[in-house]
């Protein structure tokens, strides 16, 4: 409907007839009373179960087994999703989400909500964002680069939030600088890297069963981010290249993992292929569980690369695009500054792989969670699973 109205009526016009679909009847459920003990949580604008929400609702079923949670859902992923059965699916930015929201005692959400929705007076919403540290700038310190729509809701979206939660000194002062937000911020370690400080074996076996892998393949994930324009050209990726070097410096045979961004979700089929050597996992509903069962990684600009130095395993980053993307959004870090090897061009991928250093890696990865002060300790996701339990029972 959107894209029909947007042929005929100018954009910003068209955003407030869309926003008003979901406003009013935000606004009409608010009359109905809070119901205690109900959670409502969102990924990525109605994702499967996965990234900080998933960990955080595990907790929470384990110290509090009653706890009525709900997951917002993309409508095509109602009746093909991995929730648990404690968990109720509700269709995203439907009537019945917009009734769940409207009277949910906690909101949980990894992406910012639009201005359509309505914050009541008493709900508790807890902001966990889906990155960072990260290598590219994002929110205020890109704005330029940002559709002023997304600016908007972005700022109402903050003035909303209750809590922010932050795994690191980097992150907790980029909240308050660019985040357009002053609230309280939990600082405790992100709950979807709770796994990545732990033993990963047994995701592995389980990920390596589920692609009919043998238990001795070595995993390569290949992990790129998404470009503001959503074009594909920049993953061209050669596999049988890498591959060859991977096995060459680490022994082993090795298969690659192909993982799109979410915002790319879509368009994931459009590089399937046929090419024995690659798997696109894309539709697979949890990105840490991949990294968790990755022997080494590669991606661009993607903050998984920071998540991943959690496990001390080997990574890279090949983005062929540097001084376009630098230009588009900017880094945090000078390239200099960070653990993994950098390469803009396959040649010098392959030359980083061959020549890859355990000990260097190492020592820069240690001097890397020095300097963002890093918390992780694989605790994030009990922590603020009973900060809500405790909001709840005290009121």
């Amino acid at each position: 409907m959107k894209k029909q109205l947007l042929e005929h009526l100018p954009k910003p016009f068209v955003n407030v007839l869309v926003d008003m679909k979901y406003y009013l009847p935000s606004l009409f459920f608010s009359i109905l009373p809070v119901k205690k003990n109900r959670i409502v949580i969102t990924s990525f604008f109605g994702n499967d179960y996965g990234d900080n929400g998933k960990y955080i609702a595990e907790a929470l079923l384990k110290i509090w087994p009653k706890a009525d949670i709900l997951w917002e859902i993309r409508p095509e992923l109602m009746e093909d999703n991995h929730l648990p059965d404690a968990i109720t699916p509700v269709a995203f930015r439907s009537l019945k989400a917009a009734r769940a929201l409207a009277t949910a005692q906690v909101w949980i959400d990894n992406s910012r909500k639009t201005t359509a929705i309505h914050h009541r007076k008493g709900q508790l919403y807890i902001q966990t964002w889906h990155g960072a540290p990260g290598i590219k700038k994002c929110e205020g310190d890109s704005a330029a680069a940002l559709d002023k729509d997304y600016v908007r809701y972005a700022k109402r979206d903050a003035a909303m939030t209750d809590i922010m939660v932050s795994n690191s000194q980097f992150t907790t002062d980029l909240y308050r600088r660019a985040f357009w937000y002053h609230g309280r911020i939990l600082r405790c370690g992100s709950p979807r890297n709770d796994i990545l400080c732990r033993d990963t074996s047994a995701i592995a076996r389980k990920i390596r069963g589920l692609y009919g892998l043998p238990e001795d393949c070595r995993v390569l994930l290949y992990a790129p981010t998404f470009r503001s324009d959503y074009s594909l050209d920049m993953y061209d990726l050669d596999t049988d290249r890498v591959l060859d070097a991977f096995e060459k410096r680490f022994g082993g045979n090795w298969i690659l993992f192909l993982r799109l961004h979410p915002n790319l979700y879509k368009a994931h089929a459009r590089l399937q292929g046929d090419d024995p050597r690659r798997v696109n996992v894309t539709a697979y509903p949890d990105m840490q569980e991949l990294l968790a069962a990755a022997d080494a990684l590669i991606t661009d600009y993607s903050s998984s690369n920071i998540d991943y130095l959690l496990t001390g395993r080997p990574s890279f980053v090949y983005a062929r695009d540097i001084q376009r993307y630098s230009q588009d959004r900017g880094y945090y870090f000078q390239f200099s500054e960070l653990p993994f090897p950098v390469a803009a061009d396959m040649d010098g991928l392959v030359r980083n792989v061959l020549d890859f250093d355990e000990k260097r890696f190492e020592k820069d990865r240690q001097a890397f969670f020095e300097m963002t002060q890093m918390d992780e300790k694989g605790t994030a996701s009990e922590t603020v699973a009973k900060y809500i339990r405790c909001y709840c029972a005290e009121r």
